[in-house]
């Protein structure tokens, strides 16, 4: 089973991205949510997953920002946004 994070400041998209993964993928349990890069911080500390969905920009700062404050990273990232011009951003 694959442990997953969602961190996303928006609950919509949240939800959107719980209940897509729970009606085609049983392999990915969601373990936590986060709404905020320090919340994401704290959470991929303490559960240490395997796949983060990561949200580009948040009201407290990046997506980026929060993978720069982790330092290491042994998990898969799958960014997630709203926003055209951070998605090129996060292709790079």
């Amino acid at each position: 089973m694959i442990k997953a994070i969602i961190i996303d400041d928006e609950q919509s998209s949240v939800d959107l991205t719980s209940n897509m993964l729970r009606f085609y993928k049983d392999n990915i349990s969601v373990v936590a949510s986060g709404n905020s890069v320090e919340e994401g911080y704290q959470l991929i500390r303490m559960h240490k997953p395997d796949l983060v969905f990561l949200d580009v920009h948040m009201e407290d700062g990046s997506g980026f920002d929060l993978l720069n404050k982790l330092g290491s990273i042994d998990f898969k990232v799958i960014f997630i946004t709203a926003h055209n011009e951070f998605a090129l951003r996060a292709l790079r």
